[in-house]
């Protein structure tokens, strides 16, 4: 039997990054502290049990395009083909919709999950090309100008945060975005 339920407790977000580490490992997921301080409250984190276990993910809130929301739902490898993805989409779609919102995206990476996507009325109107690159010893910047300093995210966190409204409004220009995009991190 599937259930689906809201995240709440630390051990509902721990499940919840594993399941979108299995589905995205290359993607970065939230540790337990970040949702208790970056989650809006606008945007709903669920999970989908199978027999007590969890073996999906979801989350729906308003995109960063205005007047659209967006939906996620993720479900383990090892879990697909069951009606997990089915229920999530759901109840994320019953919170979009709740939210004023007729419109929502959702992102794919893989044929299994465009088909999914596509089953349910979803279609494709963009294309992301992932650029990887191996790092390696690579040699510093230099010389760096007066005033600029090069430091990780692991030293100051915040800074990831702090980027986000120079992104929104310097890098989306550049992009071929469909629909005007908000300034959410306030």
């Amino acid at each position: 039997m599937i259930r689906v339920r809201q995240a709440a407790s630390d051990a509902d977000f721990g499940a919840w990054s594993r399941v979108k580490r299995a589905v995205l490992p290359n993607e970065s997921a939230w540790t337990v502290q970040e949702f208790r301080e970056r989650a809006d409250p606008e945007t709903l984190v669920l999970v989908a049990e199978v027999d007590g276990e969890i073996v999906g993910a979801g989350m729906a809130g308003r995109s960063d395009v205005i007047g659209r929301g967006f939906v996620s739902p993720r479900v383990h490898p090892e879990a697909r083909r069951r009606g997990v993805g089915a229920a999530l989409l759901v109840r994320l779609a019953e919170h979009v919709e709740g939210l004023g919102l007729d419109n929502a995206w959702a992102s794919v990476d893989d044929p299994g999950s465009r088909a999914f996507a596509e089953r349910f009325g979803f279609e494709e109107v963009d294309r992301e090309v992932e650029q990887v690159k191996a790092l390696g010893a690579e040699p510093p910047p230099s010389p760096l100008p007066d005033g600029i300093e090069v430091v990780t995210i692991g030293e100051r966190p915040q800074l990831l945060r702090e980027a986000y409204p120079l992104a929104a409004q310097e890098g989306y220009a550049d992009l071929a975005v469909e629909g005007e995009v908000v300034n959410q991190a306030g």
